[in-house]
């Protein structure tokens, strides 16, 4: 015998397939949440190998990687760089080499390139900053320069220092550095 249906279930299709369509939205909300959650996301870094041409990222690793250890090789889908677009069409491309062999006393390896290879800022730096205080952060204007200022903060003792970086005669120079109390900005 065949199953006649019942004009109740028809009617509560709509609802099952609305608490289907919301669960299926929760999801990939929660596991975009789960994915985009990490610090290099939070200050703007995220994988080079896709987004750097590989000849820039091959020399981005072969100026500035480390060879004391023959076992050991940076693979290049580790590195990760924050990208600035500039009026005219040229890049700047701050790379975080935060690998073991690039890391000391000191914090880990950041260098800039532009987006013809000419590398013009490398400096160590820790990550550890309070929430408000990106590593780095990129000034709108340009002053007569072709690239605009990178302003670079870092916790010293207790406060928080920025220290801005201008291009000038082929390079990025320190301008100047801005301390600011941690204990009174709470």
């Amino acid at each position: 015998m065949k199953k006649i249906v019942d004009l109740g279930d028809l009617l509560n299709l709509p609802g099952k397939l609305a608490v289907f369509g919301v669960g299926c939205s929760g999801i990939i909300v929660l596991s975009w949440m789960a994915f985009s959650g990490s610090t290099s996301a939070e200050e703007g870094f995220v994988p080079a190998y896709p987004i750097v041409s590989e000849p820039l990222l091959e020399q981005v690793i072969e100026d500035n990687y480390s060879r004391a250890s023959a076992e050991a090789k940076l693979d290049k889908k580790s590195v990760l760089v924050q990208t600035v677009p500039i009026q005219g069409g040229n890049q700047l491309f701050i790379f975080d080499l935060n690998t073991p062999n690039s890391c000391g006393r000191q914090g880990c390896l950041y260098v800039v390139y532009t987006g013809d290879g000419k590398r013009v800022l490398s400096l160590y730096l820790r990550r550890s900053l309070p929430e408000d205080y990106p590593l780095f952060a990129v000034e709108k204007s340009s002053y007569g320069n072709e690239f605009p200022c990178l302003v670079v903060s870092q916790v010293e003792k207790n406060a928080v220092v920025s220290n801005r970086f201008c291009f000038s005669q082929g390079s990025f120079l320190p301008v100047n550095r801005q301390r600011q109390s941690r204990e009174n900005s709470n």
